[in-house]
């Protein structure tokens, strides 16, 4: 795995410095950044030159004129190459050898054909759904969300769950925990429903549905936008750490995302959105306590899924209050404390070595 070693602005300073690092026998390899023109970063291929190219750096920019520097250019490929391809441009060359030892992010992939292969097949059982009976609730539940979501009643309930969840008067004998938020939107009327059962399914060795919600979506949007997000920070997470770091870190973000939103929301939610949020909190905080590790992502990009974030936990507390003073009812179908438990547990991993790009 290679490591960030640092920038340097100027395509003939990078070629200089790259031409010595070689020389001293560290394999390097330099990018242009897209997002500064002029500037180059430096990835250094072996952890144990990591210190020494780091001092070399430090002397390069103190004094780029140094002759110590003045060395030889040499090839990136060390091996030996053909003559024409050495005449190929700086940045071709560099991007070329990065690419051959950078991963092909075959688990985020497979995530995303495993999400749009369940959005397909969902969006054919409601289908089914609506034709059998077209005065069908619209909110009906197909077997496949009775299957995956969080938590369910038992067997012989499920019928009467989309009734029981949806309908306006939900005090009475309760059978499906419909989540806190619920009970204090309703309170005291509504103080008997914290009788209902917690975790029925769960409890019964139904141990997937800790995690099988994130792979659920409710419409194209829905679907299109995480699978972007995930393809933008799982990509970066996966590349950075071992294949089984990176599905645990996404595991340990999914359940807690998934379960402090049950206790919040009750069992109906859906959506990857909460281990996005985490994959973001962990590169974040990768980048503050690790920035060696070099993941890519623009502090503009992170400002802008917290600013998202922030704006629908805003709307979510403008919409209790509404509702809960009859104001008027305006209601929010948003999984927030999935978004918010999502991104303190991502944070939360990223100050762990034991998740480090060079973790055990």
């Amino acid at each position: 795995m290679m490591r960030l070693l640092g920038t340097l602005e100027g395509e003939k300073e990078a070629l200089r410095f790259y031409s010595f690092l070689k020389g001293e026998e560290i394999d390097c390899t330099y990018d242009p950044v897209p997002s500064s023109e002029g500037t180059y970063e430096f990835w250094v291929v072996h952890e144990d030159k990591i210190e020494q190219a780091a001092h070399w750096l430090s002397e390069f920019k103190k004094n780029p004129n140094d002759p110590r520097f003045d060395v030889k250019e040499h090839p990136i490929d060390t091996e030996g190459v053909a003559e024409e391809e050495e005449k190929e441009p700086v940045q071709l060359r560099a991007l070329q050898m990065r690419q051959r030892v950078r991963s092909r992010m075959p688990l985020t992939r497979l995530i995303v054909i495993i999400c749009a292969l369940l959005y397909i097949w969902n969006g054919y059982q409601m289908a089914d759904i609506a034709k059998e009976d077209p005065d069908q609730e619209m909110y009906s539940l197909t077997p496949l969300m009775t299957d995956l979501s969080y938590d369910m009643p038992t067997a012989a309930s499920r019928a009467e769950l989309s009734k029981k969840i949806f309908s306006e008067d939900r005090i009475g004998n309760p059978t499906v925990w419909d989540g806190l938020y619920e009970v204090v939107l309703g309170w005291p009327e509504s103080k008997g429903e914290l009788d209902a059962p917690l975790f029925v399914q769960i409890r019964q060795g139904e141990v997937w549905r800790l995690i099988t919600p994130c792979f659920l979506h409710g419409s194209f949007l829905h679907i299109l936008f995480n699978m972007l997000w995930l393809w933008m920070l799982g990509r970066q997470v996966e590349e950075r750490t071992k294949k089984w770091q990176y599905i645990l870190i996404s595991l340990i973000i999914g359940i807690v995302s998934n379960t402090f939103q049950y206790l919040m929301s009750g069992p109906l939610f859906i959506g990857y959105s909460g281990i996005v949020c985490g994959l973001a909190g962990f590169i974040w905080m990768r980048q503050r306590r690790a920035p060696w590790e070099g993941y890519p992502l623009q502090r503009g990009t992170l400002i802008f899924l917290a600013v998202f974030v922030v704006g629908m936990v805003s709307l979510q507390v403008a919409s209790f209050f509404l509702i809960r003073f009859q104001i008027a009812n305006f209601s929010m179908n948003i999984a927030n404390t999935a978004h918010i438990s999502g991104a303190l547990t991502g944070i939360v991993l990223g100050r762990i070595p034991f998740f480090s790009k060079g973790g055990v």
